[in-house]
């Protein structure tokens, strides 16, 4: 029997695996769009009356926001009605508002939720809240966060 028996790659020291995964997880980090917080958060608590359209942001940059938003009931009153929160911003095809989020003021409790809006630059993202029926006794918070996501 003439030649040689061929021989196995050696494996690779852990520490030189560990080196590679951590430059991986680096270079992806390095490489993941920033969010980024952009205007004024918006904070109100033991709100019992319509708040006007008011910009979150005043001249937003053309990209993609991601926007959180959250109402909450905080004294309920049985006769009272629905409340509804109204944002309204620019994109591509033009002016547009969502008033998806809703809570009723019959009891406590929370509605939240998340939006992804284009915005065509220079332009405002703005919110309003306003009331179906009537307040009565009751009251409510609202809070939303924006972040710019992307170009």
């Amino acid at each position: 029997m003439s030649g040689s028996i061929p021989t196995l790659p050696r494996p690779f020291p852990l520490d030189s695996i560990q080196r590679a995964l951590r430059d991986l997880r680096q270079a992806v980090s390095d490489n993941a769009p920033a969010r980024i917080r952009v205007g004024d958060p918006v904070s109100k608590t033991g709100q019992v009356a319509n708040l006007t359209t008011t910009n979150v942001i005043t001249a937003a940059k053309n990209g993609i926001y991601g926007v959180i938003a959250v109402l909450q009931c905080t004294t309920g009153d049985a006769t009272a009605g629905m409340l509804t929160l109204t944002l309204g911003w620019t994109d591509r095809a033009g002016a547009a508002t969502d008033a998806v989020l809703t809570r009723v003021l019959t009891a406590t409790g929370r509605n939240s939720r998340s939006y992804e809006l284009q915005v065509q630059g220079d332009t405002h993202i703005t919110y309003a809240v306003a009331v179906t029926g009537i307040y009565a006794t009751s009251a409510y918070a609202v809070e939303i966060k924006l972040e710019r996501i992307a170009d």
